[in-house]
């Protein structure tokens, strides 16, 4: 084997490298030595500390990983079913339009412990309250039994728990379209026939169309 050459100053003395300054300081320097030792046990903290950041990280990325996985799985697509029957459950505040021949109405209403709001004609504006199946119209205050004030509008519509019962009791037809899905129904309202078009976007019924021979009906829930 050959020997490696060792680098010599110019009268011929074998020069030291850093590992032979390295070994001799060591050996013979007590402060150097207790340096090198404590270089060396920052060192190993370091190491340990760096060890625990990844293994760390590494379980909070399967943590994460897998909390996703869960919360993916526990995502439940709502059934139809259900998204009907949220109309009535949360209470939702209702907006129609409606046309009845050459006449135009505009009802808004919430839905609390009795049905409360605000129907609009060309004419005038008027506060009622449904209760019990009854209709009373708000002066100054006070309640008065008006039935006529929906005359020729079909309440049965308007009002979310009969109409919902009344869907959840027929047959549709579904269109999927890319941002919505539209449930199409064929109904009969006192001898006259009826198209009803419910869209659902992001698992909320959010539109119902019901249009007639001459009566158009637009209700939405929010």
């Amino acid at each position: 084997m050959k020997k490696r050459n060792k680098r010599v100053n110019e009268n011929g003395e074998e020069l030291e490298n850093f590992f032979d300054v390295f070994m001799r300081n060591y050996r013979n320097v007590k402060g150097f030595r207790s340096f090198v030792k404590l270089c060396l046990y920052f060192l190993i903290i370091f190491l340990f500390i760096l060890f625990i950041n990844l293994a760390d990280k590494e379980l909070s990325s399967k943590r994460e990983a897998n909390t996703y996985r869960t919360t993916t799985i526990q995502k439940k697509k709502k059934v139809y079913k259900e998204i009907l029957e949220e109309i009535i459950i949360q209470k939702k505040d209702v907006f129609a339009s409606l046309k009845i021949g050459d006449n135009i109405y505009h009802v808004d209403f919430v839905m609390k412990d009795e049905i409360s709001g605000f129907i609009e004609t060309a004419n005038e504006t008027k506060r009622f309250k449904i209760r019990d199946g009854k209709v009373f119209e708000i002066k100054l205050n006070q309640e008065i039994e008006n039935e006529q004030l929906f005359e020729g509008i079909k309440l049965d519509f308007l009002l979310p728990k009969i109409f919902i019962r009344r869907l959840e009791s027929q047959i549709s037809t579904k269109m999927i379209y890319d941002q919505y899905t539209i449930y199409t129904y064929k109904i009969e309202q006192e001898g006259k026939e009826y198209k009803v078009d419910c869209t659902v976007e992001n698992d909320l019924l959010t539109k119902v169309k019901i249009v007639g021979e001459e009566e158009e009906y637009e209700i939405l829930y929010e």
